[in-house]
């Protein structure tokens, strides 16, 4: 592919060049702090959450592109980074500016890492199930095909089950290998290309109200995970505003945060250092790995944890992989109400 892309940020380069340290003389480095330890390196943007062809698809034959990381860094961050000094001056906001908020916030929730690797584990089912319904309907042919009872008993036999499952498996394998790698690279970028073409979802963007909130006070943390679902009413309410039962926050820069729910009118508004310290908690909880930090000095007094609070959305999703599904069985054995 002709001006390849190699180095794709997974989080933002504008978005982090906001956390840069204001002690610094030049302000070019930005830190990234471990969640659990508080420790962490000082680093620059530009080499901060990057990994190599992580928007990249494969196709079948090989070619590789990247529409993914096209769109977001030419399209949704050019014009997010242009909407906001706007927004950091208090501007009011057209419903482009609006939608155009709306779309950079659903594509921090969706870009990140955790979303890859539950949506890598459903690859492997699908093709065994394919592989599954190839030997079925091989077996089902070959049993019309045969003249008399014995041998289409034959034909459903295991022992020829297996014998077609091989054949199948040597004849597939080289195939099936390509294409799940095709869809290794493709199901996520897929899903991030998905949130910015839905035309049903861009029209709701247009009418969709949030909360811009302003920071007097301590200072506001980011994450790998910088968006996510929120539940908790401490983070939710807002004086004068009805209280989303469920909202997207997302921390903008260090003086700003997003909060979009239904129940909020659309505007600005200030809060002060409590809120922050249970806004950051929730970030750090949700957090895969790493905070992001306009300073080295964040200690544990940046966080304000309440037992009260529902679960994290990463405490959600981790509960829903770990829950086994509950197998009912029936028998017809002695005793069977059956």
């Amino acid at each position: 592919m002709k001006n390849e892309r190699k180095r794709h940020h997974i989080i933002p380069q504008f978005y982090l060049k906001k956390w840069t340290d204001l002690n610094q003389p030049d302000r070019t480095l930005v830190w990234i702090l471990d969640k659990n330890s508080l420790q962490g390196i000082c680093t620059s943007p530009k080499n901060a959450f990057v990994e190599k062809h992580y928007f990249t698809e494969q196709e079948l034959d090989g070619t590789r592109n990247d529409p993914v990381e096209t769109c977001l860094s030419e399209l949704v961050e050019t014009e997010m980074g242009m909407l906001l000094p706007a927004i950091e001056a208090g501007q009011p906001l057209t419903t482009v500016n609006q939608r155009t908020l709306w779309t950079f916030v659903l594509t921090m929730f969706m870009r990140v890492d955790w979303w890859r690797q539950p949506l890598k584990s459903l690859i492997d089912p699908a093709l065994t199930k394919a592989r599954r319904k190839v030997v079925d309907k091989i077996i089902e042919e070959n049993s019309k095909n045969r003249n008399t009872r014995l041998l289409r008993r034959q034909a459903k036999s295991k022992a020829y089950r297996r014998e077609i499952s091989a054949e199948v498996e040597q004849k597939s394998s080289s195939y099936l290998e390509t294409l799940a790698t095709s869809l290794a690279t493709k199901i996520h970028p897929m899903l991030v290309m998905a949130s910015l073409t839905l035309e049903e979802l861009q029209k709701e963007l247009q009418t969709y109200p949030f909360k811009i909130v302003r920071i007097d006070g301590l200072p506001l943390l980011s994450s790998d995970t910088p968006c996510v679902v929120e539940e908790d009413p401490s983070i939710l309410e807002f004086e004068g505003e009805n209280v989303p039962k469920v909202a997207f926050i997302c921390p903008l820069t260090p003086k700003l945060a997003f909060v979009g729910g239904l129940g909020l009118s659309t505007g600005y508004t200030t809060t002060d250092s409590e809120w922050v310290r249970r806004f950051n908690a929730r970030i750090r909880a949700n957090a895969q790995k790493d905070l992001i930090a306009n300073t080295n000095t964040v200690d544990d007094s940046w966080f304000l944890t309440d037992t009260n609070s529902p679960l994290t959305m990463r405490e959600i999703i981790l509960q829903s992989q770990n829950d086994s599904p509950v197998i009912k069985t029936q028998s017809k054995g002695f005793g069977s109400k059956i």
